[in-house]
């Protein structure tokens, strides 16, 4: 089922796991904790606020070379299912590529 996430229906999001590059790969030195970020989902490309998840009240620290769980707003609205691949750029550079692992209502 492909849902439509965005601010025109009331906000939305996805929730998502991402492997974050390292250095070694061209990844770059990068804060995740509420930032603007620039989307790649399939042919579709969109800014938006990524909120890194937290687990029993504890930050979670992004570490380059390793998993991250985030949660994605779209800034505009977008179709969107669960198990689509997308990738984060910051640059003109890919910092890490993810996975949907969840659609936020």
């Amino acid at each position: 089922m492909i849902f439509s996430i965005g601010p025109s229906n009331g906000g939305g999001g996805a929730r998502a796991e991402v492997y974050v590059l390292p250095e070694d790969d061209g990844g770059r030195d990068v804060t995740f904790a509420r930032r603007e970020a620039q989307f790649y989902f399939r042919t579709t490309d969109v800014t938006g606020r990524i909120t890194v998840l937290r687990q029993g009240g504890q930050g979670i620290d992004v570490s380059r070379g390793g998993p991250a769980f985030l949660s994605v707003r779209p800034a505009e609205q977008i179709a969107i299912e669960k198990g689509v691949r997308f990738s984060i750029q910051e640059a003109g550079k890919a910092v890490c590529g993810g996975v949907v692992t969840a659609i936020l209502r």
